[in-house]
């Protein structure tokens, strides 16, 4: 037991030192074409809008030596506003990665980095979502009822992914998703026929 706690003490300053300094950087600036654009920088609640800028700075041009330089203009801004909101992605350390950690810590780190290199993907790829998206939270409507069935159709498979959660509901007015039928995985899909597997079985 003692040399568990001491492998989770390890994976914990893994992840506190190596991993997520980096992470909050990369996760600040590349979530999308868009963000890296406006390079946003760490946001706090008391801030509510910031500048963009717009292509280049004006004033660029070939002169000869002694005659009129271009006129310089400034940058163009657009002014953003934003209401702040924290975002959060799931790490899972398992029991089997503890034990392989007690054999070889170089395992254990590797271990470490590929849960954080699927974290980062899982929160690049939702931030892409939810920037493009429609903003009403809806991935997909079901093509058909399904009865205790693991694999539905949907209408589209444009804003799925294997791997992702998703809830399910009833209808477009519930005010709850299904029960059992509550962050269940998408553990695969067939984009030519729009029909995924989950990892239970829904109604």
């Amino acid at each position: 037991m003692p040399e568990i706690v001491q492998n989770l003490i390890r994976i914990e300053d893994i992840l506190k030192n190596e991993y997520l300094p980096f992470l909050n950087n990369v996760i600040n600036v590349e979530p999308s074409i868009f963000m890296e654009k406006i390079r946003k920088g760490t946001l706090t609640a008391a801030q509510g809008e910031f500048g963009a800028r717009i292509g280049v700075g004006g004033g660029f041009g070939m002169s000869e030596e002694g005659h009129a330089t271009p006129k310089a203009n400034a940058p163009i801004y657009s002014k953003f506003k934003y209401t702040t909101r924290d975002g959060y992605c799931d790490i899972k350390i398992s029991h089997k990665t503890v034990k392989l950690g007690q054999q070889n810590s170089a395992v254990l780190k590797n271990a470490v980095k590929d849960e954080i290199d699927a974290s980062y993907e899982t929160t690049k790829w939702n931030s892409a979502r939810m920037l493009f998206g429609n903003g009403s939270g809806l991935l997909a409507k079901t093509a058909g009822a399904a009865t205790d069935s693991k694999t539905i159709t949907v209408d589209s498979t444009a804003t799925l992914i294997e791997g992702l959660s998703v809830d399910i509901y009833a209808s477009a007015a519930a005010d709850a998703p299904i029960s059992g039928a509550e962050a269940v995985q998408i553990t695969d899909i067939n984009h030519a026929t729009k029909t995924i597997t989950l990892s239970a079985e829904v109604s």
